[in-house]
C-alpha cells in the first residue's frame, strides 16, 4: 500500500500537479465569468439560452488558455476540430443535466449551473487533457 502511495505522490509532482493547479485557476476564473454572464443573460432570456450564451463565452475564454497555458501546447487544426466535436457533446450533456436539475428536480435556475460543476469539471479536465496531449503540439 505504501508503494502505491509513493508512486501516486511521484506522479502528482511536476507537470501533472502544475496542470491540475492551472486548470483549477483557469476554471475558477471561467466559472466567475460564465456565471456572471449566465445571470445577466437570465434577466433577458430563458435559462437554456442564457446557459448556451454563457457556455460560448466560457468556451472562447478557456479555449486557448487551456491549450496554451494549462497544458503548454500549440493548437493544431485537428485539435480544434476534435475540441469542436467534444465541446458540442459536452454542451448537449451539460444542458441536458441542467434541464434535469431545473425542470425535473426543481433546482432554482439561478443555481443550476453551480450544481453541475462537481459533475462536469472532472470529466472536462480528463477529456481536455487527453485531447490536448493527443492532438496538439507541445511547446518547446
Amino acid at each position: 500500500m505504501t508503494e502505491a502511495w509513493s508512486r501516486l505522490a511521484t506522479r502528482l509532482r511536476g507537470r501533472h500537479t502544475r496542470e491540475i493547479l492551472v486548470f483549477v485557476a483557469v476554471g475558477l476564473s471561467n466559472t466567475v465569468l460564465t456565471y456572471a454572464t449566465y445571470l445577466g443573460l437570465l434577466q433577458l432570456m430563458h435559462y437554456r439560452w442564457a446557459y448556451t450564451g454563457a457556455f460560448v463565452v466560457g468556451l472562447l475564454y478557456t479555449g486557448l488558455l487551456n491549450i496554451r497555458v494549462t497544458f503548454a501546447h500549440h493548437p493544431t487544426l485537428v485539435a480544434w476540430i476534435v475540441f469542436a466535436v467534444y465541446y458540442t457533446v459536452y454542451w448537449v450533456f451539460s444542458l441536458a443535466l441542467l434541464h434535469l436539475l431545473v425542470d425535473g428536480l426543481s433546482v432554482d435556475e439561478r443555481y443550476g449551473p453551480l450544481v453541475l460543476l462537481p459533475i462536469v469539471v472532472p470529466i472536462n479536465f480528463v477529456i481536455t487533457r487527453l485531447i490536448v496531449h493527443r492532438f496538439a503540439r507541445a511547446r518547446l
